[in-house]
């Protein structure tokens, strides 16, 4: 009946109203809703057009109507024969059909970012907030050249990657200038001893504010430089290296845990107030909620996983491309541990 009424072709009103109280139409038929109360967009549109017409106006929470449907099914006719979402959605913005979309509602409200307990927490912050800002903007710049966002969507995501950099609070760089303070080298190690392009960021504030390279150098002579660091020196370095094996565990797991943390740091998942936090953020959100077992369900050859709350009974589920899966398991080894 859909695809009838869509071609334009006489469908009873008796049938049109039975079909209007079926569920389907809550789900892959969708599309088809505005024919039913829209008569005058039957057969006004192939459907290759019909069809993203009408999600990118669901989506936006906008109507299609009697007053508008002429002036929708005319400006379709500017879009390629079988235009993408993106294409539709980009077409209605521009002629003023569509609105930007709103700052999330947790963006309209300040954050403490804090303070910083010295000269390279603060210069940590900072390097730490422009990598990740200059880093989104060069995701979305490339996302809309390959055609996957609207215009719409790069502006808002573009501003909220602008408006996370004055949002950057100074808790893990007061963190990481304690570890220094400190000389707590597993901590250290865990985020410095790596490869030129793992925390990149952080080890340009070392070398920015302690005059100690870090990239650019063979490992051994890396290694070292953490240490001085640390304000130790070689025979310091040696008797730390001779640590008992559950504390070299230890430094493992740590560095497992920095690994997996930087690469889920790398995706975004929205939260139920609109606010967009990183993988990592969201795995560390959930399990202080209480969901502290992983759990796996097979289905057909697949294998889903997801956090479990063992107390409440509740599970959200994990996925390994975004890394969550990975960073979840290396996290709830170190509480363990």
């Amino acid at each position: 009946m859909a695809y009838a009424l869509a071609a334009g072709k006489p469908v009873a009103q008796a049938v049109i109203d039975d079909y209007a109280s079926l569920s389907k139409f809550d789900s892959d038929l969708q599309w088809a809703k505005p024919l039913l109360a829209v008569p005058e967009l039957r057969g006004a549109l192939p459907l290759a057009k019909l069809v993203p017409l009408a999600t990118v106006m669901r989506h936006s929470k906008q109507a299609i109507t009697s007053d508008n449907a002429a002036l929708l099914a005319m400006l379709m006719g500017l879009v390629p024969n079988s235009p993408t979402t993106v294409e539709v959605d980009d077409l209605l913005y521009a002629k003023g059909i569509l609105e930007a979309h709103p700052l999330p509602e947790a963006y309209l409200k300040p954050v403490d970012v804090g303070l910083p307990t010295c000269q390279f927490a603060e210069v940590l912050r900072r390097t730490l907030a422009d990598r990740a800002r200059d880093n989104r903007l060069a995701e979305l710049e490339q996302a809309r050249k390959s055609g996957s966002i609207s215009a719409r969507r790069f502006q808002l995501d573009s501003q909220l990657a602008l408006l996370d950099h004055g949002r950057h609070t100074h808790t893990f760089a007061n963190e990481f200038a304690k570890a220094v303070q400190t000389a707590d080298m597993s901590y250290l190690l865990s985020i410095l001893d790596r490869p030129d392009d793992a925390n990149r960021a952080t080890k340009q504030a070392v070398r920015e504010v302690f005059g100690i390279k870090l990239i650019g150098v063979r490992a051994a002579a890396r290694c070292r430089a953490i240490f001085q660091l640390a304000g130790m020196d070689a025979t310091q370095q040696a008797e730390w290296e001779a640590l008992s094996v559950s504390q070299r565990e230890a430094r493992r797991v740590a560095r497992e845990v920095a690994r997996a943390r930087e690469a889920a740091e790398m995706s975004r998942i929205r939260m139920q107030d609109g606010a967009v936090v990183t993988g990592a953020q969201w795995v560390d959100r959930t399990i202080a909620e209480g969901f502290s077992e992983i759990v796996s369900v097979r289905q057909g050859t697949s294998v889903r996983y997801a956090l479990a709350d063992p107390v409440r009974h509740l599970q959200v589920s994990l996925r390994a491309n975004d890394d969550t899966l990975a960073y979840a398991r290396v996290s709830l080894e170190q509480r363990a541990s």
